[in-house]
């Protein structure tokens, strides 16, 4: 107010600067807007700005609008992540996680290293993180399409925090399954015998298909547990093997997921003795006619085999 200038009026003007916008009318009424930028966020907690407004009138006279701005503790602006990793790859996963806090620019991660039954989870104090898969049973378990979803929290300096969080999705595991090999030799008609293992970490109801397999060799049979056995066949077939002659079969035995295996036996032959038949025979003296008959001779390893043609004369006759 002015006694010697009722006209008296004070000057429209707007003021802006980093901290916000000042406007006054011509009556006087003021407004303060504080900005929303980095400049205001750099403020810390408790720490004041104070930001002053020259006002003008219009006799050329001035006054003073003081605004005190006190600054606040921030939350720092961190970023999370997610990746994701199938059973059985091994290859790390890896990413790099942000922080940034207007009021702290020393912010940093805490290095860690985290370890569980599914893998390690390794962060550096510039956000780099690293997951690595385990190989192991706790892996292999899971099934095909599970997933085991796994979170690692990750701390700043200042205490705040983050999370990376990882999906492992399992596979069909190929059962481990042993296969066996033995020996027999041709005559020995003792069983050989032995035992088939199976594991499947996605079937632990995983078996054996009980079965019973001939052919001209011997007889093969399996049980539901794996156990197998071997009787070699009492037959022509067997015995038609050559001294040393190795004869190789394999038995395929299929288990409960349809997945197999083999059993190899292998049968050695020796060398049969023939079979030869004697012969007797009766002449009375002084019957001149000849006595006869047909002498056999068979040899699995030699079918060719045959008599010696010979004469044997002696002080009593003649033998052809």
């Amino acid at each position: 107010t002015d006694a010697d200038n009722p006209n008296l009026a004070f000057e429209e003007n707007t003021i802006s600067d980093a901290y916000g916008e000042f406007t006054v009318d011509a009556e006087g009424n003021w407004t303060f807007t504080l900005a929303d930028n980095a400049t205001v966020d750099a403020l810390t907690a408790g720490q004041k700005e104070v930001r002053e407004f020259i006002v003008t009138l219009s006799d050329g006279s001035d006054t003073t609008v003081t605004i005190t701005i006190t600054g606040t503790d921030d939350d720092p602006v961190i970023s999370a992540d997610t990746d994701a990793v199938t059973e059985g790859d091994v290859t790390p996963v890896s990413g790099t996680l942000t922080a940034t806090d207007a009021d702290n620019p020393n912010l940093a991660f805490e290095e860690n290293t985290i370890s569980d039954a599914y893998g390690e989870f390794t962060v550096d104090a510039n956000g780099n993180w690293t997951f690595t898969l385990a190989d192991n049973a706790t892996v292999d378990a899971l099934t095909a399409g599970q997933e085991e979803v796994r979170e690692f929290t990750v701390t700043l300096s200042d205490g705040s925090d983050t999370t990376v969080t990882i999906t492992i999705t399992g596979t069909d595991d190929d059962p481990v399954i042993s296969a066996d090999t033995d020996e027999v030799t041709e005559g020995d008609l003792t069983p050989v015998s032995g035992t088939l293992t199976a594991t499947d970490a996605d079937n632990p109801d995983l078996e054996f298909t009980p079965a019973t397999l001939n052919d001209a060799y011997g007889e093969f049979t399996v049980d539901a547990d794996g156990n197998w056995t071997f009787t070699l066949a009492d037959n022509a077939t067997v015995d038609a093997l050559t001294a040393g002659q190795k004869e190789v079969r394999e038995f395929t035995v299929t288990l409960s997921d349809g997945s197999d295996t083999t059993v190899t036996i292998t049968i050695t032959g020796t060398d049969d003795a023939p079979v030869i038949s004697a012969d007797t025979d009766a002449v009375t003296e002084g019957d001149v006619t000849p006595v006869s008959g047909t002498l056999t001779a068979t040899d699995a390893d030699n079918p060719n085999l045959a008599f010696e043609e010979n004469t044997i004369s002696d002080a009593y006759g003649e033998f052809t």
